[in-house]
Order: C-alpha cells, then sequence, then structure tokens
C-alpha cells in the first residue's frame, strides 16, 4: 500500500508525496471538468494515470480537505499595485513563474529570451522548454512568433545530442515544438521553398507527420521538397533515416500507394520492417506480395512481432499457411513461447484437437510439460511426467492440488515438503501461505493433528507463525 502524506490544497487540485519504491509528487487538479494527474514517477512520464495519482485520489475521497478561500475573489479585490507587487514576489521564488511572465513581457525581444533559456542545457531543460512553448502558445497570433518557434525546434534538436533524457521529457517537448511550428505555418506561411529546405535539414529524434506541414507548405512547397528529397536519395544523403520519413510523408501526401511501398520498402533495415512492408503493400492493393513478406519475417522477427504477423496472415485469408509456419516453428524450436503460439492460434483456428497430441509430443521433460498436460487436463500424464522429470514449485502446487481430488495419498508428502519449505523462508507473508498450505493438507492427510503438533514443536520459537496456526484453530 502506498503512503500518502500531507495533502495540501492547490488553485486547482490537491498537491501531496507519495512513498513508492521512492518518494513521488503527486498532483491531481480540475481541468475543464476532467481530472488530471501528474507525478513525478517514471511511468506517468509517459502519460498515464499511475497508481500514485490514484493513491492520493482515495486520499482525498477518505478525507477531503478544507475548503479552499476564494482566491479569485480575492485578487479581484485587490488594487492593481498591490496585485503586480504580489505577482514580482512570487516570480522571484518561483523560476517557472519567471520564466512564463519574461517571456510575455519580451515582445519583439522573445527570440534572445528562447536563445538564452534553450541553450543553456541544464537539468530543468525539459520544463524550461515546457515554458517557452506555453509563453509561445500565448501569442501565437503575433506573427513574429513564427521563426522563434522554428528556432525552438532547432534548439531542442541541439539539445537532444547533450541532455541526459531517460524519461523521453526532452523528447515531448521536441514533439510539441514541431506540432506548434506546423500549426503557425499553417496559419502564416513561411517561404515554402525555405521550408522544405528546412524540413530536409531538420535531425531530430523524434518523428514528425508531413501531413502537419501540408498547408504551411502548399504546392509549390511540396513540389520543392519532393525534388530536394529526390536528389538527397540519388546522391546518397548521410541522413537515410529522415529521407525516408520524408519520401513516406511524400508518397501519403499524393495518396499514392504504389510511391508509398517503394519508400517502405527501401526502409527495410532488418527483419522487424517486414511488416510494415506487408502492410503497405495490402493497403496499394497488392496482397499477394504482401503475404510474401509476412511469410519471410515470421522465422526470424521477435515473439511479439511474429504473432502480429501470423494475425496479418489470417486477416488476408492465409490462417492455414500461418498455422503451417507456426507448426514449423515449435517443430524446429520446442520452446514455451512456440508450443503457446502454436496452440494459441490451432484453438483460434479450431484445428487444435487435430495437433494437440502431436505438439506435446514436442514438449521436453520437466516444468514445460508438466503445465502443459495440466493445461489439457491430462492429470495422469501429468503425475507421471512429474515423476519422470520433476518440475517447479508453482507448477507441482497446481498438479497436487488436481490430484488431492483422486488420489489424496498421493500428494500428503508434497504438501508437507511444500509447508516446510515455506516455513523456512521464514517471513509474515510466508508463514501465511504456509497456513494455507496446511488448509489444503488437511483434506488430504488422516494424521493431520500429529503433523500439526509436530510442526509446532519444531517452530515454537517463531511466535508469528504460532500466531498465525492459532488464527486458523490448528493446534
Amino acid at each position: 500500500m502506498h503512503a500518502v502524506e500531507g495533502v495540501d490544497p492547490l488553485v486547482d487540485g490537491v498537491k501531496a508525496v507519495v512513498q513508492g519504491t521512492d518518494r513521488y509528487t503527486v498532483r491531481l487538479k480540475d481541468v475543464r471538468g476532467e481530472l488530471v494527474g501528474e507525478c513525478t514517477c517514471p511511468h506517468a512520464a509517459s502519460g498515464i494515470f499511475c497508481k500514485h495519482c490514484v493513491a492520493v485520489g482515495l486520499a482525498v475521497l477518505r478525507k477531503p480537505p478544507k475548503a479552499k478561500p476564494d482566491l479569485r475573489g480575492y485578487l479581484e479585490s485587490l488594487e492593481k499595485v498591490r496585485l503586480v507587487e504580489l505577482l514580482l514576489d512570487q516570480a522571484g521564488e518561483d523560476e517557472a513563474l519567471f520564466r512564463r511572465l519574461a517571456l510575455r513581457a519580451a515582445g519583439g525581444d522573445i527570440g534572445e529570451q528562447v536563445e538564452g533559456l534553450l541553450s543553456s542545457h541544464t537539468e530543468d531543460y525539459a520544463k524550461k522548454a515546457s515554458d517557452v512553448l506555453d509563453a509561445l502558445g500565448v501569442i501565437a497570433d503575433d506573427e513574429r512568433v513564427v521563426p522563434v518557434a522554428r528556432r525552438v525546434v532547432d534548439l531542442l534538436a541541439e539539445a537532444a545530442e547533450v541532455v541526459e533524457d531517460p524519461y523521453g521529457l526532452v523528447d515531448e517537448q521536441t514533439q510539441r515544438a514541431v506540432s506548434l511550428y506546423a500549426e503557425l505555418c499553417a496559419v502564416h506561411p513561411p517561404d515554402p521553398k525555405e521550408l522544405a529546405g528546412w524540413l530536409l535539414r531538420l535531425d531530430l529524434v523524434v518523428d514528425f507527420n508531413l501531413l502537419d506541414f501540408a498547408e504551411g507548405l502548399g504546392d509549390a512547397g511540396v513540389a520543392e521538397l519532393r525534388r530536394v528529397v529526390e536528389q538527397e536519395w540519388r546522391d546518397g544523403g548521410t541522413n537515410r533515416r529522415r529521407l525516408l520519413q520524408l519520401r513516406e510523408g511524400l508518397a501519403t501526401l499524393a495518396g499514392d500507394n504504389d510511391e508509398f511501398v517503394d519508400a517502405v520498402r527501401d526502409g527495410v533495415d532488418g527483419p522487424q520492417d517486414y511488416l510494415r512492408v506487408a502492410r503497405a503493400l495490402r493497403s496499394a492493393g497488392r496482397v499477394a506480395e504482401a503475404v510474401e513478406w509476412a511469410v519471410k519475417g515470421i522465422p526470424v522477427v521477435a515473439a511479439y512481432q511474429r504473432q502480429e504477423m501470423v494475425r496479418f496472415l489470417v486477416e488476408v485469408g492465409e490462417a492455414d499457411r500461418a498455422l503451417s509456419l507456426q507448426k514449423r516453428m515449435l517443430d524446429h524450436n520446442p520452446s514455451r513461447e512456440n508450443y503457446l503460439a502454436f496452440k494459441d492460434l490451432a484453438r483460434r483456428l479450431g484445428k487444435w484437437d487435430d495437433h494437440r497430441q502431436w505438439a506435446l509430443s514436442l514438449l521436453p521433460g520437466g516444468d514445460l510439460l508438466v503445465r502443459a498436460l495440466l493445461d489439457e487436463n491430462e492429470l495422469e500424464r501429468a503425475w507421471t511426467a512429474f515423476g519422470e522429470f520433476g518440475c517447479e514449485e508453482t507448477t507441482l502446487l497446481r498438479l497436487a492440488d488436481a490430484r488431492v481430488v483422486t488420489r489424496p495419498a498421493d500428494v500428503v508428502p508434497i504438501y508437507r515438503a511444500l509447508v516446510e519449505d515455506t516455513i523456512g523462508r521464514g517471513s509474515w507473508d510466508k508463514y501465511k501461505a504456509a497456513v494455507g498450505l496446511l488448509v489444503k493438507l488437511r483434506r488430504a492427510d488422516p494424521d493431520f493433528d500429529s503433523y500439526v503438533a509436530r510442526l509446532r514443536l519444531k517452530h515454537k520459537r517463531k511466535s508469528t507463525l504460532m500466531r498465525e496456526l492459532d488464527k486458523a484453530k490448528m493446534y
């Protein structure tokens, strides 16, 4: 359970500290009627409403904070001079507020302000970039903001080379900056050829969607970008990744599926790209070629990618071919991963019964085989396989739970061994787990009371265990 400390009210919500793996600061706020959570943990950096935010929300529901004073009414009652003094005092304490106010006050000098802030690669770089973009967004209707927004993108691209960004916070602001600049270009179109040249030179860690710049480029800009991209491609330009992205974007803008296929295919950098080619070919109506690319990729890609390719083959009516490929993979390497992938597809196609015994016969003895037989409800074969090869503890417990119904005497020594092993790990949760095992043992062991008496005598110094036994009425 996460410990929530000090829920404090804010203007638009609450703030608290949550003790988890580390200490995290959480803010919950109301944004136009929607609950929004912010947390300093790594998971929240990707935009999810994390478990620490949930913990604070539950704490607020259990004990709502006291009603907040009417700050708006108070501020509206102040004279202008007093209000200015309050803001300046707060800006002296709050760097983020100072930056936002300074950028709004800069007027024609905002470019210099931005340059000064984002040329310094300090620890709070992502926050500074966020403040800059917030300020630019407020004055976006001013045409002078357009070149400043472009410069922000350039500065963030440079920062990506030197700023440590383990949680992708700078990348997130870079994506924001590109989107803002694209929006500004649509409202205040720059020289289309000059914009085309900038897009070609742009070297970002993050990708961008060329469609966002279509309005700003116009027909002339798109034509110029196509010309320079094709020239760079023929000349073997060094930034192949960006050229490939632009080629795909230009094909999308043109609505030319065959051109898009060529661009995607030229970008193949390994088996992981086969599925992208297959999907592009399918969109172009070239299904037979798409199938061949997917088939080519299945034996060589990672497991999760293989499953995507299998689903693709099923989608395009090649389910039998997909099953045949999965079968070949299992025959070549009878791992749990390949077994489960084959079983899942065969069951979905209604063909598992035809292949079940063949698939089980391939599995090596040990935990994998015992688990697979238990899953298939082949309890006698699972018991035999355990006797011959053994299995892991969790699987053994499953096996014992299944066998206790028909052959209780067989599982008594198993439960007893598991009880002793669990107690030997010596913690409260293990003692509780041991008592859970004893509950199961009670159903099977005719000598249960005597066994518990001996167990209590052996472990009488373990007071926590004794209390758990007492609570379960095992004397």
